[in-house]
């Protein structure tokens, strides 16, 4: 994961406010924990909570409110485009970062085209705070 370090300025001029939640979804235990912390240390006033699965992850999208969902789209159980139908199911307004090192040209399209922003594995941190940054603004 590329690290690109955000600014003092930038933090202090973030539209992220305080008390705003984000559900990481990865079945890698290392990468979920990176990014977790990563996020963390990064963008002030957000908790995160995490799941290694889609189950889990709806399980927690049933019973907490959260303001943002990131799935790895590969994993066991529920993958990520179960987690995505089960936020349109269940919160439909609540946006959703898919991020995978192995989707198909056809899945990345059909998630931009229901407004899922996409990342590829290894990410960038610091785009993805920024993305983190606008969607929860």
């Amino acid at each position: 994961m590329n690290h690109q370090v955000i600014s003092q300025a930038e933090l202090a001029d973030s539209p992220v406010k305080t008390g705003k939640a984000v559900l990481i979804v990865d079945d890698e235990s290392v990468f979920r924990k990176a990014l977790s912390e990563g996020l963390l240390s990064m963008l002030d006033g957000i908790t995160v909570y995490t799941a290694e699965n889609g189950e889990q992850a709806l399980a927690i999208i049933r019973t907490t409110p959260v303001d943002l969902v990131i799935t790895d789209l590969r994993m066991p159980f529920v993958d990520g485009l179960g987690v995505v139908l089960g936020m349109d199911e269940l919160r439909p307004a609540t946006p959703v970062i898919v991020m995978s090192g192995y989707a198909d040209f056809d899945t990345v399209i059909d998630l931009q085209m229901r407004g899922i922003h996409y990342f590829d594995k290894p990410l960038d941190l610091g785009i993805l705070a920024r993305t983190v940054c606008s969607l929860l603004s």
